[in-house]
């Protein structure tokens, strides 16, 4: 068998890196930007010349965006519509056609909220009327690869479908997985609870299917649970903006809710909060997360000025709470800004939308903020303002925005300030980030000892990781996560490997998952071991000794193994190591 040398430090000088590192924790390096980064370049999207709430409500993913008009006559009187925009990159970004619902009727504002991953949408429209019943729905829509347009695909209807729970009034999607709240439901003691629900979509008929229902654990009259949901990875949260908390009405709250990543069920596990709450602070009007940190908007918080608002900072600590770890709020803060009306975050970088911001003498133009984590002070910089080079008197920029890590959109949802011209959305892109630094730092989990020993990282053809590390009692221990860092299951040990080991290597095997190598005690010494896992963790070829049928004559004094490997360009693993 041919039997990697690819550790850019040599393997020993690695092994004591690791070791080093991981015995503090596991590090996420992300790039920061190393000075303030001006937008690289600015598309204006227009909407149709009548007062419909055009760039209210905006998603981007990729080369589509979305932009709603949620009063539009589409169908009737205050249907409401959806205009889809495509980056052609030779003519920038253009139209492509107008979203619909199948069945509109009058005021139904459809597109009041929207989500979108990828080529899929979903679209609340949370007055539709469905066999008479003003409930609400949602639709979903796919992007046809061939000719670019968007077709509905379904309408989902609340599971407890009810006169007045507007079911769709906020969504949010990541991947297979989609939320939308009726932040009216009653949950049969008290009106105006509000209830989230779960889809899941099925692989095989792609029929988006209810899952679970989400309720707060202290569920109150008129809390307006489902205000704002957002989701990532193993981590969804709900905005409670009216929700009575420690005595003050609309103080406002958020509730975390997390996937367990064995049964796969979701539960509460924890309910925050500003720790400067008051009345009408509406903390949780808007919610979002990466996966790992939670932001949260208050828009009439008054830390800085008079219902200037303010954005939280929320992040587990070691044992595994959230809390609140930063406030963020405009350094040109002004009465009645209302930043954090929304937010957004992508990686490290956080926006925060302030709709009522002056700017230039123009009263209510409304601006973007920008904030990055500055890991030599621990903390979030302000970065960047974002005004759009046309802004206009009420043009409310920054009332919905919405980053896909590459670009933002931004929306104007009321227009140039005139009844007859229905707004503007703004589309930016940045240039590449300049500096490589340590960012954002988390215990590694429910490990046996902090001794951990020789640990290492590998990204595999799916965009996840894999680290794999060498236990204090024995064995090789390994996690996959998802892209943002998000772990998919506690750490599991590698089957037969009950052992002294030391020294693992990772190699991406592409469509067929990844291996592994690592030095094993036995009796004739210290052998290389390997191992071959499929994408999603589970072992497929079980640990075996590549020197056990080789006849190496060293007299049980194979010493200092240091395994590598790699895949060589016929797919054959190539590994090396070094002995005494």
């Amino acid at each position: 068998m041919v039997l990697p040398i690819n550790h850019l430090f040599g393997s020993k000088s690695h092994a004591a890196f690791s070791a080093h590192w991981l015995a503090i924790g596991l590090f996420m390096f992300a790039l920061y930007p190393a000075t303030v980064q001006a937008q690289t370049k600015e598309s204006i999207l227009l909407g149709s010349p009548t007062s419909d709430g055009f760039g209210w409500v905006t998603t981007i993913s990729g080369k589509n965006a979305l932009v709603s008009a949620m009063f539009a006559d589409a169908i009737t009187l205050g249907t409401g519509a959806v205009y889809a925009y495509e980056d052609t990159q030779l003519n920038g970004w253009s139209p492509i056609g107008q979203l619909s619902p199948s069945d509109g009727l009058t005021g139904d504002q459809f597109g009041r909220s929207m989500s979108m991953y990828e080529g899929t949408a979903v679209i609340g429209s949370p007055l539709n009327v469905s066999a008479g019943v003003r409930g609400g729905a949602a639709y979903i829509f796919v992007k046809d690869a061939v000719s670019g347009l968007w077709n509905q695909s379904q309408k989902i209807l609340s599971p407890n479908q009810a006169p007045g729970i507007q079911f769709g009034k906020s969504v949010a999607m990541d991947k297979n997985t989609l939320l939308i709240s009726a932040w009216r439901a009653g949950n049969g003691l008290v009106n105006d609870t509000g209830a989230v629900y779960l889809y899941k979509k099925d692989p095989i008929t792609g029929v988006w299917l209810a899952k679970q229902r989400f309720l707060p654990s202290d569920g109150k009259t008129m809390q307006r649970f489902g205000t704002s949901v957002a989701i990532k990875g193993n981590v969804a949260v709900v905005g409670s903006y009216w929700d009575l908390v420690d005595g003050y009405s609309k103080a406002g709250s958020a509730y975390v809710f997390e996937k367990n990543p064995g049964s796969g069920i979701w539960a509460q596990t924890s309910k925050i909060q500003a720790l400067d709450d008051y009345a009408n602070n509406f903390f949780g009007g808007s919610v979002d997360t990466n996966g790992r940190l939670v932001v949260v908007g208050a828009r009439e918080n008054s830390a800085a000025a008079t219902q200037a608002g303010s954005a939280y900072v929320f992040s587990k600590n070691q044992a595994g709470l959230w809390q609140q770890r930063a406030q963020l709020t405009a350094a040109d803060a002004q009465i009645d800004d209302r930043f954090g009306r929304w937010v957004s975050i992508t990686g490290n970088v956080i926006y925060s939308g302030a709709l009522r911001a002056d700017y230039a003498g123009l009263t209510n133009a409304g601006a973007v903020y920008r904030f990055d984590f500055n890991p030599d002070r621990d903390s979030w910089i302000q970065s960047d303002k974002i005004m759009p080079t046309v802004a206009a008197a009420a043009d409310h920029i920054g009332a919905r925005i919405d980053s896909d890590g590459k670009q933002l959109i931004v929306g104007a949802g009321f227009g140039h300030g005139a009844p007859a011209v229905s707004g503007k959305s703004y589309i930016y892109s940045y240039k590449g980030m300049k500096q490589v630094s340590v960012s954002e730092s988390w215990p590694v989990g429910s490990l046996t000892s902090p001794r951990q020993t020789h640990a290492t990282i590998a990204t595999l053809q799916t965009g996840v990781t894999v680290t794999a590390w060498s236990g204090n009692g024995g064995g090789i221990w390994y996690r996959i996560s998802d892209e943002n860092g998000v772990p998919k299951f506690t750490e599991r040990q590698v089957p037969l490997t009950n052992y002294t080991c030391a020294y693992v290597d990772i190699v991406n095997l592409g469509a067929t998952g990844f291996g592994m190598v690592w030095s094993g005690d036995t009796p004739r010494g210290k052998e290389p071991f390997l191992a071959i896992f499929n994408n999603r963790g589970d072992l497929i070829v079980p640990p075996f000794s590549i020197t056990q049928d080789l006849n190496y004559a060293f007299n049980n004094s194979l010493t200092a193994m240091h395994p590598d490997m790699t895949k060589l360009p016929l797919g054959e693993l190539l590994v090396t190591w070094d002995t005494i």
